[in-house]
């Protein structure tokens, strides 16, 4: 969709409203700008379905923590 997927999953992840953060990290310049482009992606609303139904609950699987570090996580219980 003219950008790249780091750019792409950033746009999406900023789409999904007020309450959501990314917090992209990087330890290269190059990374920095394309993190930073991101926003000036804009996803139609058929893009946000389209990669809705690639990333969501029932797609992703695993725990995103190993169980010493879930237990001091209190938002990541689905």
């Amino acid at each position: 969709w003219g950008t790249t997927a780091a750019a792409l999953s950033l746009a999406w992840v900023l789409a999904q409203g007020e309450h959501v953060h990314a917090i992209p990290g990087t330890t290269q310049s190059g990374h920095l700008a394309e993190n930073m482009s991101a926003l000036q992606v804009q996803l139609d609303p058929s893009q946000l379905v389209e990669m809705g139904a690639l990333i969501n609950h029932e797609t992703v699987h695993g725990n995103r923590y190993n169980s010493h570090q879930q237990k001091t996580v209190e938002s990541e219980e689905f």
